[in-house]
């Protein structure tokens, strides 16, 4: 599923057994910027993943073309 366009990561702060990524993209006309936050268990294999994105209305239109995409799928 590709929602965001221009997807990019541009900075990584890795401490201990976790990693957090900036990254930037568009939805629309709209400008995101976000974070990726992941925990890795002791095998190496990620027990968390997170994400944070900003401003509220770009997350609001993520949150509506993933929807739109999972019913078209026929997931619930």
């Amino acid at each position: 599923m590709k929602i965001l366009q221009g997807f990019c990561y541009h900075r990584e702060w890795n401490v201990d057994n976790s990693l957090a990524l900036e990254f930037s993209a568009e939805i629309g006309d709209l400008k995101v910027k976000g974070i990726d936050l992941i925990r890795f268990n002791q095998q190496n294999r990620i027990e968390h993943f997170e994400v944070m994105l900003r401003p509220a209305n770009a997350l609001m239109m993520v949150g509506q073309a993933m929807s739109a995409r999972i019913e078209k799928a026929g997931i619930s």
